[in-house]
């Protein structure tokens, strides 16, 4: 399996531990989707407010509206959970950066064994 594969599938998992209809499972898909089709650029706070949480592009304003900056924070909690209570010390894991919204895929490894 390549790096890629790995990455994708981690990301399925996770997206079904999150629930693919709740506002977590939606922004991590879309954020997956994204990433995967090297569309990091479109990865902004307008843009996932618009695309994932059905905000008007006319009238959006990030100031006044932190749906994006809060599920995102959700999202960040989530993930560590996920990751932490998962109890695989290897594979791909998935987190969220602070102040991104690009996921970063990173190979976990067991600690040696004393």
């Amino acid at each position: 399996m390549t790096s890629g594969e790995a990455e994708r599938q981690e990301l399925e998992r996770a997206i079904d531990r999150l629930g693919r209809n709740t506002r977590p499972g939606r922004l991590l898909e879309y954020l997956g989707r994204k990433y995967f089709e090297k569309q990091q650029a479109q990865l902004t706070e307008v843009d996932i407010a618009i695309d994932v949480f059905g905000r008007s592009a006319k009238t959006f304003d990030p100031t006044a509206d932190a749906v994006v900056r809060v599920e995102a924070h959700r999202l960040r909690k989530k993930l560590r959970d996920i990751f932490e209570k998962d109890g695989r010390g290897q594979g791909v894991q998935i987190s969220l950066p602070a102040g991104a919204y690009v996921p970063q895929f990173t190979e976990a490894s067991n600690p040696p064994v004393a």
